[in-house]
């Protein structure tokens, strides 16, 4: 009886590492990440997702559309900040940087905007060929 209880102890630790401590540390690490490196996270998901979009469920696939959305916000806020900033600007070589700084938040956008609507089309999709299990 001993070792039963020993043995059943281990397996309810190990469900709540695996389950609940893991993924915990997961998520706070994320939280401590710089903007540079929680983005190459994100385009690193993105194109996971890209390769075999069937291996990604419907929750991890709502929670990428949720995560392109914000980042094709923030580029945007970026870029019309950047392009006050470049209206008020007198010097040419600060006046070069901030429009380099607008091609770069072009490119940005233009990949989270294809990444939002190709999620947005699968998740569609999805909702589409669910409907007929129904």
């Amino acid at each position: 009886m001993k070792i039963f209880v020993i043995i059943l102890l281990s397996v309810w630790c190990l469900y709540l590492i695996v389950f609940y401590v893991w993924p915990l540390i997961f998520a706070l690490s994320l939280r401590c990440l710089s903007e540079r490196n929680l983005e190459a996270y994100l385009i690193k998901c993105y194109r996971k997702f890209q390769n075999s979009p069937r291996n990604v469920n419907d929750k991890s696939l709502a929670q990428l559309l949720n995560l392109a959305m914000h980042s094709y916000e923030f580029w945007n806020e970026l870029k019309s900040s950047i392009q006050e900033s470049l209206a008020q600007e007198t010097n040419a070589q600060e006046k070069a940087n901030l429009q380099n700084d607008i091609i770069y938040c072009d490119q940005k956008i233009d990949f989270w905007g294809g990444a939002l609507e190709t999620l947005q089309k699968e998740i569609q999709r999805r909702e589409y060929f669910n409907s007929f299990r129904n």
